[in-house]
């Protein structure tokens, strides 16, 4: 697996949010990926339910530890 951008590794922190602006409910640190599975359960545990949208920020970490800052959007399920 090659990290883009001349980066050492490919990390990213992936915050799962109680809606838009809120309060964080779940937190994964992903690495080498493109995709992560946020399991149907784990969602109605962190949520109360299956809500119609997510909200969710996510920002890449550098390979020297820098944080970027985070974009955050919400989707439709």
């Amino acid at each position: 697996y090659e990290a883009p951008l001349g980066e050492s590794l490919e990390q990213y922190v992936l915050r799962i949010k109680s809606g838009p602006g809120g309060t964080v409910v779940h937190t994964f640190t992903i690495d080498d990926a493109t995709t992560k599975k946020y399991l149907a359960a784990d969602i109605a545990a962190d949520l109360g339910g299956i809500p119609a949208q997510l909200t969710l920020d996510i920002r890449q970490v550098s390979g020297t530890g820098v944080i970027c800052p985070a974009r955050e959007a919400t989707i439709d399920l």
